[in-house]
């Protein structure tokens, strides 16, 4: 029997925001009888971990992708999975690694630190949206929040400009009411990693408009959620 409540990530609700009714019944049957931690999986830990301690270090050092890499390739592999998740993880790292300045750079100057409890999800009208931005950036001088970065991981495709500003919009909206301060849009981005993408919220008019939509859209995944 299933015992999930409404959840979702927030990549999959842009993705069932923009998707077909097809599309959207098997984002919601993919959650509703999921059988692991809702949000939480395994692949990609070590690379969002390098990631995380490259930002968090004073000087930054590249290196830290390397003994990544090293423990990486370390690991026994003895299902079809563990291989291909050995595979796409040193994949990332690579990518990663070649677009430092690309993806980091404007955001050296800030302090880094890990995703906390309190920022990694949301209740939107009953639904439970997972956000887990990997890093949180502080000012270094006033220790004010001024923004976050969240690493998407999709092999097979490149994600939506819909999902990805969607997933921005999300993130940068809860972390204001968590910590009670504003957060400058562009110190708020999605990095798709495997397309090489930046994703940053929309201007001010599509900004409005996702926020408008996000109420009817959850009231719409409940209702499917207890179809299907």
């Amino acid at each position: 029997m299933n015992k999930q409540s409404p959840n979702i990530s927030v990549t999959q609700l842009g993705n069932y925001f923009a998707g077909s009714q097809k599309t959207k019944e098997r984002i919601v049957r993919s959650r509703k009888y999921y059988k692991a931690d809702k949000f939480l999986s395994n692949r990609y830990n070590t690379v969002k971990s390098a990631v995380i301690r490259y930002m968090i270090d004073a000087s930054h050092d590249s290196a830290i992708f390397e003994k990544a890499r090293v423990k990486i390739l370390e690991r026994p592999i003895d299902t079809e999975w563990k291989a291909n998740d050995t595979k796409n993880s040193i994949d990332a790292l690579n990518i990663l690694e070649k677009n430092l300045d690309k993806f980091f750079k404007p955001f050296l100057k800030f302090q880094a630190r890990r995703c906390v409890v309190p920022e990694k999800s949301i209740k939107m009208y009953l639904v439970e949206v997972g956000l887990n931005p990997e890093i949180i950036l502080f000012d270094k001088d006033s220790n004010k929040i001024v923004g976050a970065i969240k690493l998407i991981f999709i092999k097979s495709k490149r994600l939506t400009r819909q999902s990805g500003e969607l997933a921005t919009v999300l993130v940068r909206e809860h972390l204001i009411k968590v910590h009670k301060q504003d957060i400058l849009v562009n110190n708020c981005i999605v990095v798709d990693v495997f397309s090489r993408i930046i994703f940053c919220p929309p201007d001010q008019e599509i900004y409005r408009y996702y926020k408008r939509i996000l109420k009817n859209t959850c009231l719409e995944f409940i209702q499917l959620w207890n179809r299907v």
